[in-house]
C-alpha cells in the first residue's frame, strides 16, 4: 500500500511472515470462534505478518518496526515458518537504501518488532542495520527489556538493541503516566499502551489529509477488533480492552487509517459504528486500500 497525504507519503512494507500457535494469538477467545476468521493449520498455527510503515515527510524518513530480521538460525526459523525479506528487496524499489531512514520508531522492543534493527557484518559481528537513524524507543519499554519480567523474557532478545545502545544511536522517549500523545518527530505523535506490554508506544502522524496510525500489538489483526479478543501474550488483558475501546472511539470519530501489522492479508482499516441484530452499537473494521 503506497498513498500521500498531503506532504506525506505513506508505504507499507512487508519485511516477511511467520506463524505462531493460534491459541496463543487469541489467547482465552475459543478455538470454534476464532477459527472460523482465520484457519490453523495442522500444528495449530496461523499465518501472520511482519508489516512495517515507512513515513517519508518533509524533513525525515521514518520507519515503524522492523519485522524479525534475518539474524534467526535455520532451527528456530523453522519453528516460527520464518520468511524474510531483505531490506535492499523492499526499499530498493523506492529509491532508497538503508542509510537513508532517518528515524526509526520501535513500538515495543519484542523480537517481532525489534528484530530488524541489527545484522551480522562479514565477522559476524553485530552492526546497526539503519547506521544514520535516530532509533526511538519508549523509556518505559527499555526498561523492561533490559530486565524483563519472567513470562516475557523470552520475547526481549538484547542482541536487537545492545550494540545501538553502546554507540548512542538510542533515542529514549518518556511516555509519562497516560495515553496522553507526545510529539517524538514532527507531525508524528505517540501514546502509551501498557496491555500488552509495558511502555508500548503506538505512533500516529498528522497531516494536511488526515490522520494514519499504527497499531502494533494492541489490535494486531483485523480479526482482533473485538474489544475483548486479546492475545495469550498481552500481559494485562482487561488493561487492554479498555486501551483498546479509547484507541477505536478515537478511530472512528476522527477517520482515522489504521495500519495493521500481524494481519496476513488486511494491511490497512477504517473504524464505522454499527448495530448488531440485538440493537446494540458497536464498532468494526473497514479495510481500506488505496
Amino acid at each position: 500500500m503506497d498513498f500521500t497525504y498531503g506532504d506525506t507519503r505513506f508505504t507499507t512494507l512487508d519485511t516477511g511472515e511467520f506463524r505462531l500457535d493460534g491459541g496463543a494469538m487469541f489467547g482465552h477467545v475459543p478455538k470454534t470462534l476464532w477459527d472460523t476468521k482465520i484457519k490453523a493449520d495442522a500444528d495449530n498455527c496461523i499465518p501472520l505478518g511482519l508489516r512495517t510503515l515507512l513515513v517519508q515527510g518533509p524533513n525525515y524518513k521514518l520507519l515503524v518496526d522492523t519485522g524479525m530480521g534475518e539474524k534467526w538460525d535455520p532451527a528456530l526459523s523453522m519453528r516460527f515458518g520464518l520468511k524474510v525479506q531483505s531490506w535492499d528487496s523492499l526499499l530498493g524499489p523506492l529509491g532508497l537504501v538503508t542509510s537513508d531512514i532517518t528515524h526509526v520508531l520501535i513500538t515495543h522492543l519484542h523480537f517481532d518488532h525489534a528484530g530488524g534493527l541489527t545484522c551480522f557484518d562479514q565477522d559476524k559481528k553485530l552492526k546497526s542495520v539503519f547506521e544514520n537513524a535516530e532509533v526511538l524507543v519508549s523509556q518505559e519499554n527499555f526498561r523492561l527489556a533490559k530486565s524483563p519480567v519472567l513470562r516475557e523474557k523470552a520475547s526481549y532478545r538484547s542482541e536487537n538493541w545492545e550494540c545501538l545502545e553502546k554507540t548512542g544511536q538510542l533515542r529514549m522517549v518518556s511516555l509519562g503516566n497516560s495515553m496522553g500523545p507526545k510529539e517524538c518527530v514532527k507531525g508524528c505523535w505517540v501514546i502509551r499502551s501498557d496491555g500488552h506490554t509495558l511502555g508500548q508506544q503506538l505512533p500516529f502522524f498528522e497531516t494536511s489529509h488526515g490522520i494514519v496510525a499504527f497499531c502494533g500489538d494492541l489490535i494486531p489483526t483485523f480479526h482482533h477488533s473485538p474489544l475483548t479478543w486479546g492475545m495469550g501474550y498481552d500481559s494485562n488483558p482487561s488493561l487492554l480492552a479498555d486501551e483498546k475501546q479509547e484507541f477505536l472511539q478515537l478511530a472512528e470519530a476522527e477517520k482515522r487509517i489504521l495500519i495493521l501489522e500481524h494481519d496476513s492479508n488486511t494491511e490497512a482499516v477504517v473504524v464505522e459504528k454499527e448495530k448488531d441484530s440485538a440493537g446494540r452499537e458497536r464498532l468494526v473494521f473497514r479495510p481500506e486500500s488505496f
